[in-house]
């Protein structure tokens, strides 16, 4: 599978050391990193989770599969 660019920078924060959670409350997955926390789009993440490049824990944590 061809990851878009959004796709590539998430995976790449991801082998990085950034933290990726899904605020159920509000629907938002957050990536954490060393410098800031941003809003990643729901599509990108969803996506990846949907072809198993990323698995979500029960308690919302993401991470590379």
């Amino acid at each position: 599978m061809k990851l878009s660019e959004p796709q590539e920078r998430l995976v790449r924060k991801l082998k990085d050391g950034a933290e990726l959670r899904h605020h159920v409350d509000t629907g938002l997955f957050r990536l954490r990193d060393a410098i800031t926390t941003r809003s990643v789009h729901p599509a990108t993440v969803e996506s990846l989770l949907r072809v198993g490049v990323i698995n979500k824990s029960l308690d919302g944590s993401c991470r590379l599969a």
